[in-house]
């Protein structure tokens, strides 16, 4: 029978123990012994430690954060780890959240008088409809040179129009389905119908895009509206697809942070019918 004897843990952990501190005075002895032979000789030491200079030679570590710091980032910390791991910060999630405030800042303009009163349009649903519809038609222009990833924030934006259409129609008192089925549908046609319009205005010349305009947001004036306040919604156009052009892809596909310059002055008030 043949006995194994086994290593003790320790004895080994010891040993490399005793040695280690053995080398650490040898070397403190050494260094004691060239300051004396510096400070003899009338020099500066040899070796010093300076621990201070050695410090400030490396990087900087980090500066400790207190037990009460960690506590209060920890939640931020675990939020965000949740969203990398629920796929918050994906491509395709960052794309919905940048369209999602592109929108906000298409209905920004509806919400003030001055397009209204250019284009002497009254304060109905149809109206807000309109100017909503001009602004978000000018993003899908931007959109449409993004790609793949400008065509899923393109339909995203959309998306959100018609749940915004809907909404705004309940909030109207539209509740009941069948009606608003039908006012959807007459809406969406009109949506594309203006789509097609500006989009060939746009790219045929002033003339056809002025002529866009003049049917669709002076359709209540007609006849009465001012040519010179047609001629101002048409340079607002212009201006902000080129101020969308200049816009990165980042801003517009990452952040959706735009901004719309001011609204077309009025050159002339909307005439009065006779009576």
């Amino acid at each position: 029978t043949h006995t194994h004897t086994q290593p003790q843990p320790h004895t080994h952990s010891l040993a490399m123990l005793r040695q280690l501190r053995s080398g650490l005075g040898q070397h403190a002895a050494l260094v004691r012994a060239a300051a004396a032979a510096g400070a003899s000789a009338g020099a500066r030491p040899v070796y010093r430690l300076q621990p201070r200079r050695l410090a400030s030679s490396a990087a900087p570590p980090p500066p400790p954060s207190s037990s009460a710091e960690r506590e209060r980032d920890l939640p931020e910390r675990l939020l965000r780890l949740a969203g990398w791991l629920g796929g918050w910060y994906s491509r395709k999630q960052v794309i919905i959240r940048s369209a999602q405030t592109l929108y906000t800042h298409c209905i920004t303009p509806a919400a003030k008088d001055d397009l209204y009163v250019t284009c002497g349009l009254p304060d109905t649903f149809q109206s807000w409809f309109l100017v909503t519809q001009l602004h978000v038609w000018m993003c899908m222009v931007r959109l449409k040179k993004e790609g793949r990833d400008g065509a899923l924030a393109y339909k995203q934006l959309v998306e959100l129009f018609w749940k915004d259409v809907e909404h705004r129609m309940k909030l109207t008192g539209v509740d009941d389905r069948t009606v608003m089925r039908e006012s959807s549908r007459e809406l969406l046609s009109m949506f594309y119908g203006l789509t097609f319009a500006y989009d060939e205005g746009l790219q045929t010349g002033d003339q056809v895009l002025a002529s866009a305009i003049w049917r669709n947001l002076f359709h209540h004036e007609k006849s009465r509206a001012d040519i010179r306040n047609v001629a101002a919604v048409v340079d607002y156009v212009r201006r902000e697809i080129l101020a969308l052009d200049n816009i990165s892809s980042a801003a517009m596909l990452e952040s959706g942070r735009i901004t719309f310059g001011p609204a077309p002055r009025l050159a002339s008030a909307p005439q009065q019918k006779s009576q």
